[in-house]
């Protein structure tokens, strides 16, 4: 099996190394597969956010892999991969500023009451609002599809991209 992103300079080492991308069959390489920032964004951004909110809370929160599991709708198992960097590793948003400080504050959203779906959704969706709209899966969205004219495209970027719930 070919992986999809060998066109990528570099992408193919690092990205087809992950466990969760599907390598395409020949029979897909032929026909062209239009991926969303959505989905690109679940496939990247969302297991990274996991692992930051994992992480601010086992270490601010001194919550155990258990407690977070059950605060973040995942496993067990899955908090430990995220705690051994084995996953949402993909993309490193550590080193910006306001992506850390929405993480604190859904770690501490989460663990301060009770929110309502709505309201986890809303502030799940905010961070990962903020990671579109600042290029962070630009090219990486290249990388899934390479149709994707990322010089021109400012989709992410406007209002009404942004408007999710």
């Amino acid at each position: 099996m070919k992986c999809f992103l060998s066109g990528v300079a570099g992408a193919e080492d690092y990205y087809c190394n992950k466990l969760y991308l599907h390598l395409l069959t020949k029979s897909e390489e032929a026909k062209h597969v239009m991926l969303t920032p959505c989905e690109v964004a679940v496939k990247i951004a969302l297991p990274s956010v996991r692992a930051m909110v994992a992480t601010e809370l086992m270490n601010r929160h001194s919550l155990n892999q258990a407690e977070v599991a059950k605060l973040l709708g995942v496993s067990q198992p899955a908090v430990s991969l995220y705690r051994q960097k084995l996953r949402g590793n993909s993309i490193n948003l550590d080193g910006d500023s306001e992506i850390t400080a929405l993480v604190t504050k859904h770690a501490e959203f989460l663990v301060n009451g009770n929110p309502s779906y709505m309201d986890k959704l809303s502030s799940f969706c905010e961070i990962c609002r903020t990671i579109r709209s600042k290029g962070y899966l630009c090219s990486i969205h290249k990388a899934f599809d390479p149709t994707v004219d990322i010089e021109s495209c400012d989709f992410c970027k406007t209002g009404d991209a942004l408007a999710c719930p």
